[in-house]
């Protein structure tokens, strides 16, 4: 006996009942891997009635502090079409983490992990990791 899976299509009201929110947003500051500027991924969100945004650009914190401050803006929020005060934003990165940073193969093999910023120390954390792995001796191809 075989299962064949049934096709199941959702109607418009059940398509605007999904919350979503997209936690792995890549900007251009993701170099080869993000398009679009801060400006956009917060309009985009708004636009599709997002419950809020994130940004996890590779290796770099950038744009989330730009993210964070436009989404606090009333001002801006309203010119995008969003009436609250302020717009549920998460700062991150994607970071790639290996064994040994001074080791510069394609034999030591990076693995990608994402990280949250939680609160002020989250960040001030986040930023000091991605730094870190974007200075010279660490860095090989992509920052780690």
């Amino acid at each position: 006996m075989t299962l064949e899976p049934k096709e199941h299509k959702l109607t418009e009201e059940e398509l605007l009942k999904i919350r979503y929110t997209n936690l792995k947003a890549k900007t251009s500051y993701s170099l080869g891997a993000g398009v679009g500027l801060v400006k956009d991924h917060l309009k985009y969100s708004i636009k599709k009635g997002h419950e809020g945004t994130t940004i996890v650009d590779n290796g770099v914190m950038m744009a989330s502090l730009d993210l964070y401050n436009q989404a606090q803006d009333s001002k801006t929020l309203e010119k995008y079409g969003y009436k609250g005060k302020k717009f549920p934003s998460v700062m991150g990165a994607s970071l790639y983490i290996t064994e040994d940073t001074n080791v510069k193969t394609k034999q030591n093999k990076a693995s990608n992990i994402t990280i949250y910023v939680k609160n002020e120390q989250g960040y001030k954390n986040a930023c000091y990791l991605t730094s870190i792995g974007s200075v010279k001796e660490k860095f090989y191809s992509i920052p780690r």
